[in-house]
């Protein structure tokens, strides 16, 4: 997800997601104490916190904006004044584990690099905190199971939602009705791809030491250590994902990084649930780094409005 944000879809988590969450048998309102009457009545803000506030970070800025974004975290300290500047009210983390027991939070939006978001998102959850978290939820199929887990338990109190943002815009959603619709006829096949290249070698390696603004311990976190080298963080905002992130131990490489949007759009338009197999074919495994040519076929079941279906 590197593409900016839009106010709408930004409005819609914040107020809606975060705010009403429907079940199958009801719709659950999630409102702070002691609610005032009234739309725009100053007890209705959530109190939110920002974990991450650079790169996909300020994208959220202006949706945040109108609500209390009481808590910023992040572990370069000098991303700090640009985020003060729009928040002046928050008070500011190095950790984020300290940072979600800030008193009195209602919610957190998420936006570190891919290893600390699932981590990240049961620590929240724990502490009954609704969550945006910027995609993937996970790094590992373990870590998707223990989110998920939580989630499902509880599902029925808090609200969550994943950086899918072009679930927003309306022509996907069109896509998905015509395809039910009949309008492409019956579907034989279905494919999404993409063509960003990001070769590597494999970790880099140790080159200087952190500067004093970045807590480079923090930023490992949860994964193996590697020592620091500052081509993990060179490039503007919105590319420096890209120099992390197709490492095994920090990101989830293209698959997990555009093509999460990409394929999200296919698992949609036909109601995908789990495949019954899968083939994938392209660069030699390498344990440090992700491929960059990958061909996958992913084999989904028929349901009840189509026939059985492959997923390229």
């Amino acid at each position: 997800m590197r593409t900016t944000t839009t106010t709408t879809m930004m409005r819609s988590i914040v107020r809606a997601a975060f705010r009403a969450r429907p079940t199958p048998a009801a719709g659950l309102t999630i409102l702070k104490s002691g609610t005032l009457r009234g739309q725009n009545a100053p007890s209705n803000k959530l109190n939110i916190a920002l974990i991450g506030v650079w790169g996909r970070g300020l994208a959220h800025y202006e949706g945040l904006a109108k609500e209390n974004v009481v808590a910023l975290c992040d572990v370069n300290e000098l991303r700090f004044p640009e985020a003060l500047a729009k928040f002046p009210g928050a008070k500011t983390y190095i950790d984020w584990r300290k940072c979600l027991d800030h008193k009195g939070l209602d919610a957190i939006v998420c936006c570190t690099p891919d290893h600390h978001h699932a981590h990240i998102a049961i620590w929240a959850m724990n502490r009954g905190l609704h969550v945006y978290m910027e995609k993937p939820i996970a790094l590992t199929v373990e870590e998707a199971r223990l989110v998920r887990a939580k989630y499902l338990e509880k599902r029925s109190k808090l609200a969550t939602q994943a950086g899918t943002q072009r679930h927003a815009i309306p022509n996907f959603s069109r896509v998905k009705e015509m395809v039910r619709d009949g309008a492409v006829g019956n579907l034989q096949g279905v494919f999404a791809w993409g063509n960003r290249q990001l070769p590597r070698p494999g970790y880099l390696p140790a080159e200087g030491s952190p500067p004093k603004s970045l807590h480079y311990d923090q930023w490992i976190g949860p994964s193996p250590y590697h020592p620091y080298n500052p081509g993990y963080f060179s490039g503007g905002p919105g590319a420096n994902c890209l120099q992390w992130n197709m490492f095994w131990d920090f990101g989830t490489g293209q698959i997990g990084d555009m093509g999460a949007h990409t394929m999200d759009l296919a698992w949609n338009a036909i109601d995908a649930g789990v495949p019954t197999s899968i083939e994938a074919k392209g660069d030699a495994f390498n344990p440090d780094v992700t491929p960059v040519e990958l061909t996958a076929h992913l084999n989904h079941p028929a349901n009840d409005w189509r026939l059985a279906i492959r997923v390229s």
